[in-house]
């Protein structure tokens, strides 16, 4: 019978009796973890356990080196045994090895093994050690951790390293070389839990300092000045936009003995007699207005209002009209775009507003205190040129921009399909200016209308024609370039504009 090794003692043996132990003990696993070959695996690690305990490296810090060593290897045979008994297969073949052991020579050892134990080590003087942080103590841990690895020696390895790591994390290729002893120790003791490992070191202990906890009475204060500085940054930033909304609105006036341009409607649907009524009422030999005239384009130049006109040109007729729609939506193409490469058109996004691509159209949006927002392109021309697309207004107004030199100056041909009106506007110098505005039955009205816009602004003259008939025909002192915009204006609700089918074309 196998006898168990007594707990709870400390040993304090010497590096040649453990260096003595005979070979029949040094393999004896059994006698090593004090079990019996008939033991379960229960009764294994429990035993493994206590011994491990009982012979743990921080049981022996005041021994001397030779003891500290003895301690460790027997550790070592102690974590084999354990490795080898804990697994089936492996203690199916370590018992079909195992020779007939006499009870008593593992008995022997184990009680004189308790003896030492029981003998109190030699009181010695504490050495000198280096400070807990100095340089010359962490390169001590790593000499001492290598030695440790290329021993095998893994959990002291592990201690020195870990150590090592608390006092500079950093220092040379530590963390490495612990991943290293870590994996390396599994692999020899895959059961043996690592926390309990402890560096092997002759320095006095350091009494443990208690630890401070979190202090969160800073949280509050800290917390309390972020939001107010935020708050006052979201004053700072709203101020101007709402002194904009809370300002009047500029009002333009003509300056006196001008009169401010007017617009000038074309009938959609003249009456059938108009014509003839008009030269029914003519006297003989009185005097006939002229006939407006037509540039080299063909587009009719109305004459401009004077302060005191002598007579009221006639209004023209449908044919002049229909000349004048022709002139303006079939001219030579000089380019088009069904944005559906999504290239060209600057994509940006601001405080209640957008310009930006959706599928294959392009989307405006705008919010009623960013008045006209608008997107601007260029067109390799120095001949005068139509803007025409389709629009779709979800909202108050949008339509396209013949002339764009600036922000603060520009010309934009707008529809409202909610109330079937239309509007011109020129901004000069920041100043907004309606040049005309009316109500147009071909302005086609309901959920997502579709209204084909065309405008131009040539020689002076602004002209805007909506779903192939022309509303409007003006002079204009805006310049003509050789850029053109699209835009949406909200007014009173949140306003979308969809753009398709944008077509440049010359006047013919």
């Amino acid at each position: 019978m196998r006898c168990r090794a007594a707990i709870g003692v400390r040993w304090a043996g010497n590096g040649d009796t453990m260096d003595g132990m005979d070979d029949s003990q040094q393999h004896d696993y059994y006698s090593l973890l004090g079990v019996e070959p008939t033991a379960t695996l229960d009764q294994i690690r429990r035993a493994y356990r206590q011994q491990v305990a009982r012979y743990h490296p921080d049981r022996f810090i005041d021994a001397t080196a030779r003891e500290q060593i003895a301690a460790s290897r027997h550790v070592q045979r102690i974590n084999e045994a354990y490795r080898v008994l804990s697994n089936q297969r492996l203690r199916a073949t370590y018992n079909s090895t195992l020779g007939i052991d006499p009870p008593g020579a593992s008995a022997a050892r184990l009680d004189e093994l308790n003896r030492l134990a029981e003998t109190p080590p030699p009181r010695r003087t504490p050495r000198p050690t280096h400070p807990p942080t100095s340089a010359e103590y962490q390169a001590e841990l790593y000499q001492r951790a290598t030695a440790y690895l290329e021993a095998g020696q893994y959990p002291q390895a592990i201690a020195d390293l870990r150590q090592l790591q608390k006092l500079n994390p950093f220092y040379a290729d530590s963390t490495t070389l612990l991943l290293r002893a870590e994996s390396l120790h599994r692999q020899t003791a895959p059961d043996a839990p690592l926390e309990h490992t402890r560096p092997i070191t002759t320095r006095a202990r350091e009494p443990r300092r208690m630890r401070r906890g979190f202090n969160t009475a800073w949280i509050t204060p800290v917390f309390g000045v972020v939001l107010m500085c935020s708050l006052l940054g979201l004053l700072v930033y709203s101020l101007p936009q709402l002194l904009a909304l809370l300002a009047p609105r500029p009002v333009v006036q003509a300056p006196a003995g001008q009169q401010t341009p007017q617009a000038t409607l074309i009938p959609l649907n003249p009456a059938p007699d108009a014509a003839s009524d008009r030269s029914e009422a003519t006297a003989p030999g009185a005097p006939v207005a002229p006939a407006p005239e037509s540039n080299a384009s063909g587009i009719a130049l109305l004459p401009e209002p004077t302060p005191e006109p002598t007579a009221t040109p006639p209004p023209p007729t449908p044919t002049e009209a229909a000349l004048s729609a022709t002139a303006l939506l079939n001219g030579p193409l000089l380019d088009s775009d069904d944005f559906a490469t999504q290239l060209g058109w600057s994509e940006a996004f601001g405080n209640g507003w957008s310009a930006s691509f959706a599928g294959e159209t392009y989307n405006i949006t705008a919010v009623p205190e960013t008045n006209l927002i608008w997107s601007y392109s260029t067109i390799n021309t120095n001949a005068p040129f139509v803007v025409l697309a389709d629009v779709v207004v979800n909202g108050d107004a949008g339509g396209v921009l013949p002339s764009f030199v600036d922000p603060q100056n520009y010309i934009a041909c707008l529809i409202a399909p909610a109330q079937s009106s239309f509007v011109i506007i020129q901004r000069e110098a920041g100043v907004r200016v309606v040049l005309a505005e009316g109500v147009s039955d071909v302005i086609r009205t309901g959920p997502a209308a579709i209204n084909r816009i065309a405008c131009t602004l040539a020689e002076g003259q602004v002209q805007m024609a909506v779903n192939n008939q022309l509303v409007a025909s003006l002079s204009s002192n805006a310049p003509q370039v050789a850029q053109y915009g699209l835009g949406a204006e909200a007014i009173t609700q949140a306003t979308e504009v969809i753009f398709d089918n944008l077509e440049i074309r010359t006047l013919e």
